[in-house]
């Protein structure tokens, strides 16, 4: 299976700051998702969401201080975006997402990183 597939797909470095959450995955992609998406995270205090660590060799994102985890694959397929943003729009006036569809095809724009 291909590393650039979803369900390959690990990442090398992430942190979150100025409102996002930006993952480097290995094959050379980068993913910046807008933190009010997810609203614990939306929610809680600056230095508990920069307070990041890669879990499971980087299939995964967990934050200590919140007990939140995301997992690479879920940010890259955006699976947990229509529930969020159910959540989302009834808590907060964040803008509902009509369908994932949109951060797929940014996501799927990103040049790859040739390895010689």
């Amino acid at each position: 299976m291909p590393i650039s597939t979803p369900e390959a797909a690990r990442a090398i470095s992430a942190k979150a700051e100025a409102g996002m959450l930006t993952v480097r995955l290995a094959d050379g992609r980068i993913l910046s998702v807008p933190l009010r998406l997810f609203p614990r995270l939306r929610r809680a205090p600056p230095d508990a969401v920069a307070n990041l660590r890669l879990v499971a060799r980087g299939v995964g994102i967990h934050w200590p201080q919140l007990d939140e985890d995301l997992s690479v694959r879920g940010l890259l397929t955006a699976e947990a975006l229509p529930r969020l943003s159910t959540r989302a729009s009834s808590t907060s006036a964040a803008p509902r997402r009509a369908s994932p569809a949109p951060l797929r095809a940014r996501v799927a724009r990103l040049p790859r990183r040739r390895h010689s």
